[in-house]
């Protein structure tokens, strides 16, 4: 399977985009592919608007859904815990308000689902990201 199937973007706007990271000029890509400048730099072109439609769409889907909900199991490890926070918020484009040392420290005092010794949570823990970037925590 051709790795643009998919996508929103054609075989020939892939390979352009391609070569083009690769520092290739127009004329060189025309050249390479055997198609003329004009259609090359067009599909250069349309494949960058289509990636900036892609962005933006998937940043409206994120808006609509309000928050983001992650489901953490047990015996996960503390400092897995809160990389599977950041890395999810990052995905998601929201920016977490509070400091990790303070997401830490709320999650420490909840002591019945802590296991200190082995630095990992006890019972399972579900995150709910905000998209104003607050975050709640709930155990079960």
């Amino acid at each position: 399977m051709a790795r643009y199937n998919n996508t929103l973007l054609t075989e020939t706007q892939v390979k352009v985009l391609e070569l083009r990271s690769q520092g290739k000029t127009f004329d060189e890509i025309s050249q390479i592919l055997g198609l003329s400048k004009t259609t090359v730099y067009t599909a250069y072109k349309t494949a960058l608007k289509t990636i900036e439609k892609a962005r933006n769409t998937l940043k409206l889907y994120i808006e609509l859904k309000g928050s983001i909900t992650i489901e953490i199991p047990a015996n996960t490890s503390i400092d897995e815990l809160l990389s599977i926070i950041l890395k999810e918020a990052d995905i998601h484009g929201v920016k977490i308000i509070e400091r990790s040392s303070n997401i830490l420290l709320r999650i420490l005092k909840n002591k019945k689902c802590i296991d200190i010794d082995k630095a990992r949570i006890k019972c399972n823990l579900k995150v709910h990201i905000n998209k104003n970037g607050t975050v709640e925590l709930e155990y079960h």
